[in-house]
C-alpha cells in the first residue's frame, strides 16, 4: 500500500512538473502504473491523452487506443512519431486486439 502511494505521489509530481516529458517518454510504464491506481491522474498533455489514461485505467483498450491515436494526430502535425510513441501504439494495439 505504501509502495502504491509512493508511486502515485511520484506520478502526480511527474505529470505536474514535467508535462512535456510525461507526454513523450515512458508512456507504457505510465499506463501500467495507472492500471494499479485507484483513480487515473490528469496530465497537461491534452484531453485525448487524459482520455487514454482514463480508458487504460478501466482496461477499455479499444477506447484507449482511439484516444491515443487522436492525441498523436493532434501533436503529430508538428513532428514525427517517436520511438516511445510507436512502442505505446504497439502496446495499446496488442491490448485492444486481445480484448
Amino acid at each position: 500500500m505504501l509502495k502504491r502511494f509512493g508511486l502515485a505521489l511520484q506520478l502526480v509530481f511527474f505529470t505536474t512538473t514535467a508535462p512535456a516529458f510525461a507526454c513523450g517518454a515512458g508512456t507504457v510504464a505510465l499506463i501500467e502504473s495507472v492500471m494499479a491506481m485507484d483513480k487515473p491522474p490528469v496530465s497537461r498533455c491534452g484531453s485525448e491523452f487524459n482520455e487514454m489514461l482514463a480508458s487504460a485505467h478501466k482496461k477499455d483498450w479499444k477506447r484507449a487506443l482511439a484516444a491515443y491515436e487522436a492525441h498523436l494526430a493532434k501533436v503529430g502535425k508538428r513532428r514525427g512519431v517517436s520511438a516511445n510513441e510507436s512502442e505505446t501504439l504497439d502496446f495499446l494495439r496488442r491490448k485492444a486486439d486481445a480484448q
